[in-house]
């Protein structure tokens, strides 16, 4: 029966383990509501691109970006060389239904922003959307970015980075992989009462185990 019990235990140990894990994935938001905040129409195949640059390398597994879709419209997420044009990602097209000005973000991904490279990060729609802007330059968690950026031309699906031409800040959100995050209280109690329950039924085990025998 305790060994039983100490299965579960250990079993709800393994739970709280997994949900620690799952907590570590840390959003980046870079949003300022009411702060220096416009907009911009955009048509299938053109949008405004996030500037950006980073303090040390740091690996996303997705981003998205702040607008509102003309209509359900199939999304393609980009990220290019800020200084050369070359693209560096370009997703797979997805199809996401019109909710409203929301976060739109990427299907899983895994890419690493480097230092010493300025990138330019957008969303280009099928149907046009509506982008919000940020009109102020600012840092937030070891991303830098920048106003005065470039646009994105060309039709849906194979729009290309214009160097010349410039607009506006857009606002984006990443997420990361963070490694300094820690269980929530209540996680960690769980934890400790369930190793502990572990130890206490293999003690009394063994100590059953040594009298059968002697």
């Amino acid at each position: 029966m305790r060994l039983k019990k100490s299965l579960t235990y250990a079993t709800g140990v393994a739970t709280a383990l997994m949900m620690a894990g799952t907590a570590s994935a840390t959003t980046i938001f870079h949003h300022d509501p009411g702060v220096g905040q416009q907009s911009t129409s955009r048509g299938a195949g053109s949008a405004p691109m996030g500037r950006l640059t980073v303090d040390s390398a740091i690996s996303i597994s997705s981003f998205g970006i702040l607008a509102d879709i003309d209509g359900d419209s199939d999304l393609q997420f980009l990220i290019f060389d800020a200084n050369t044009g070359a693209n560096l990602f370009t997703s797979a097209i997805q199809s996401f239904v019109d909710v409203g000005e929301d976060y739109y973000f990427s299907n899983p991904l895994n890419f690493t922003f480097n230092t010493g490279t300025t990138y330019s990060v957008g969303v280009s729609s099928s149907n046009g959307a509506t982008y919000r802007l940020d009109t102020m330059a600012n840092s937030v968690g070891g991303f830098n970015f920048f106003t005065g950026n470039q646009n994105l031309n060309g039709a849906f699906g194979s729009s290309t980075l214009d160097l010349d031409q410039f607009c506006c800040d857009v606002a984006t959100a990443f997420v990361i992989a963070d490694a300094g995050a820690v269980p929530e209280p209540a996680t960690w109690a769980f934890m400790i009462f369930g190793f502990g329950a572990v130890g206490s039924a293999l003690r009394t085990r063994r100590r059953k185990v040594t009298f059968q025998t002697t």
